[in-house]
């Protein structure tokens, strides 16, 4: 089977996921008993943004798979830079889930990777990996691999301010510091926000110089 037609389908499989996964959630936690307004406050999780925007990219990535009548398959450099951008922020989601959240829940870490949450914690993740690394060109500029650091920089921002808006007697109110990166102090959160942002460029460019390194072949 050729790259092309896998990555489509691939694509499509991340896109049906993650409207899948938002439904399952929805019905998860309705079943819980959980506030309506469940269904704005879940978009403050970098998972679910960063789940929702990879899922948004491979379904125009698909199509434009689709509606190709040329044998080489061209994809704007504008999508290319998406698709760099969308992989790199679900990739940050599946390694931190797997290397800070599940040791931090300890007893109920299994939480993070049933139902809806397999879907969004692990399945997109290295299903958008495999297709962008192994069956996509993707490759762009280097210069243009530092605009990675809007979603990250822009999230980060939004969650520091959350929290330090929302504090009591020198600590951050519950439900405001949802990651417990402020649950140290603010030096640490300051810390962690700049170990986030130097990572998510490193990672972004590792998977830019891979991507023109395994499809030049």
């Amino acid at each position: 089977m050729k790259k092309k037609n896998i990555s489509f389908i691939l694509n499509v499989l991340i896109f049906v996921f993650m409207i899948s996964g938002l439904i399952l959630e929805t019905f998860e936690y309705v079943m819980q008993g959980a506030s309506l307004t469940f269904l704005f406050t879940r978009f403050k999780y970098f998972t679910e943004l960063s789940n929702i925007f990879v899922g948004i990219i491979c379904g125009v990535y698909a199509y434009y798979i689709f509606t190709s009548k040329k044998k080489t398959l061209e994809i704007p450099d504008s999508l290319k830079l998406l698709k760099v951008i969308a992989t790199n922020g679900v990739v940050i989601t599946f390694l931190t889930v797997i290397f800070y959240l599940i040791p931090v829940l300890g007893s109920e870490w299994y939480k993070l990777v049933i139902g809806s949450q397999f879907l969004f914690h692990i399945m997109i993740p290295i299903l958008a990996f495999i297709t962008y690394l192994f069956f996509e060109d993707n490759y762009v500029k280097t210069k243009y691999v530092f605009l990675n650091l809007i979603p990250i920089v822009t999230y980060g921002l939004f969650y520091l301010v959350a929290a330090l808006t929302h504090m009591e007697n020198g600590k951050v109110l519950e439900g405001y510091d949802w990651y417990l990166f402020l649950s140290h102090g603010f030096k640490f959160g300051i810390l962690t926000y700049v170990f986030f942002i130097a990572f998510n460029m490193g990672l972004a460019y590792i998977l830019n110089k891979l991507n023109k390194r395994i499809n030049s072949k």
